[in-house]
């Protein structure tokens, strides 16, 4: 991480995966109380992660999160004190979370629900256990 925490300095913030400012924070703090010592926690561009998550959990309340979808959906694996028999009501009809195989997961992980294994046994079936070349390949030529 030291030799590679300007990496994230330069990168594009386009190019970021969704909802890592909001993921990525916890996974640090998880490092931490690990006793990982070797992750410069301090440095300029974890505090602007830090600001950044900051940032979007002020512009969408946690009342608005378990009422209705929005994109922290997607991060679910990113936030505390997480009322799920809310959340399970914004399920898709598929039973993931805006799609995302990790806030689904978590959501399975948090709450052993039968429709976020469901949705996760499926991806992992269509494709293949993670075996993405027949199945891209076939919706290319699609």
């Amino acid at each position: 991480m030291k030799e590679n925490i300007h990496k994230l300095q330069d990168e594009n913030e386009d190019h970021m995966p969704c909802g890592f400012e909001v993921v990525f924070p916890v996974l640090l703090q998880k490092a931490r109380n690990l006793g990982i010592d070797k992750i410069p926690y301090d440095a300029p561009v974890i505090k602007d992660i830090y600001a950044a998550r900051e940032r979007k959990l002020k512009r969408i309340p946690m009342d608005l999160v378990h009422n209705v979808p929005t994109s922290l959906l997607y991060s679910l694996e990113g936030l505390q004190d997480l009322n799920w028999e809310k959340l399970l009501k914004l399920q898709t009809p598929l039973g993931s979370f805006l799609t995302s195989p990790a806030s689904t997961a978590f959501a399975l992980m948090e709450t052993k629900d039968e429709n976020c294994f469901k949705y996760l046994d499926d991806i992992v079936k269509e494709f293949q256990g993670g075996d993405f070349g027949p199945k891209m390949e076939s919706l290319v030529e699609d």
